[in-house]
């Protein structure tokens, strides 16, 4: 991905990034918390 610095991003787009990484952050921390074995279940309670 590039820079944001070099590539000017529309701000709805830059506002979907930030949510995206989020989210992203977040289900690796609550990955990190929970077992492999409850995964499945974290999949299916969505």
């Amino acid at each position: 991905m590039p820079p944001c610095d070099v590539t000017p991003i529309p701000d709805k787009m830059l506002t979907a990034e930030i949510t995206k990484r989020a989210r992203q952050a977040m289900e690796r921390e609550f990955f990190r918390l929970t077992s492999p074995t409850s995964i499945p279940a974290v999949w299916r309670a969505r």
